[in-house]
């Protein structure tokens, strides 16, 4: 006997209630497969000690990721008070939910499993792993994150008539190694998720991924497509 999680919706995104088992067909490898149980959840009613035995795949589950490499600090502080509502507000009694941050330095960690303990989950977000960003460091010790450095340099150097070609040239290179990092950083975002995928597919039941980040400059990846 297989558990076969279904979700149905209308045209509205609304799901719809009431079905019976008469109302699906299952079929495997083109054959037409019995349905030997059925049963109807609602997410938001109170289930009590049922809930216990409630398998997972009957579960709505969630998975609250962070991205630390793409996100500033502001947007990390609106994605943790969003997080936090979620986990307040917007769960069922059956729901479960886990934590994990990714960073193109550390991969991906998962800060929590699924679960239904409200408290972890909200320490986890507050925390988010004490919050580690990625930041580019100085290996003289002389700036906390050269991330920005290049932004400012232009700032900073003299008039374009007096600046030395050689200066323009380390410059450029430095401009050139941004480049070349920031893609590094785009393609292990891309493998992480990747790998996050796999990890998912042997936990049973449907998982909904809510990624949480300010996003990236896809250009890195495709190239300038104009307007």
């Amino acid at each position: 006997v297989v558990s076969l999680p279904v979700f149905v919706t209308d045209g509205k995104g609304q799901s719809l209630t009431g079905l019976r088992a008469e109302d699906f067909s299952v079929e495997d490898s083109g054959r037409p497969v019995q349905i030997v149980g059925f049963r109807e959840i609602d997410a938001a009613a109170p289930l009590g000690v049922e809930a216990a035995s409630l398998p997972p795949e009957a579960r709505r589950q969630f998975l609250l990721l962070f991205d630390l490499s793409f996100t500033g600090v502001s947007g990390l502080m609106r994605s943790r008070r969003a997080a936090t509502e979620f986990i307040h507000t917007g769960l069922g009694p059956s729901d479960l939910v886990s934590v994990a941050t990714f960073s193109a330095t550390h991969g991906l960690t998962l800060l929590t499993t699924f679960t239904s303990d409200r408290v972890q989950l909200q320490r986890a977000v507050a925390t988010l792993g004490v919050l580690q960003r990625d930041r580019q460091a100085d290996p003289l010790g002389l700036a906390y994150d050269l991330t920005e450095v290049g932004a400012a340099l232009s700032d900073t150097l003299p008039e374009e008539g007096s600046v030395p070609d050689a200066i323009r040239a380390v410059q450029l290179r430095y401009q050139r190694t941004q480049e070349i990092a920031y893609r590094q950083r785009v393609l292990a975002l891309l493998d992480g998720l990747g790998s996050l995928a796999k990890a998912l597919d042997a936990v049973q039941g449907r998982k909904q991924v809510i990624f949480l980040s300010n996003g990236f400059d896809d250009t890195t990846l495709t190239g300038e497509q104009g307007q």
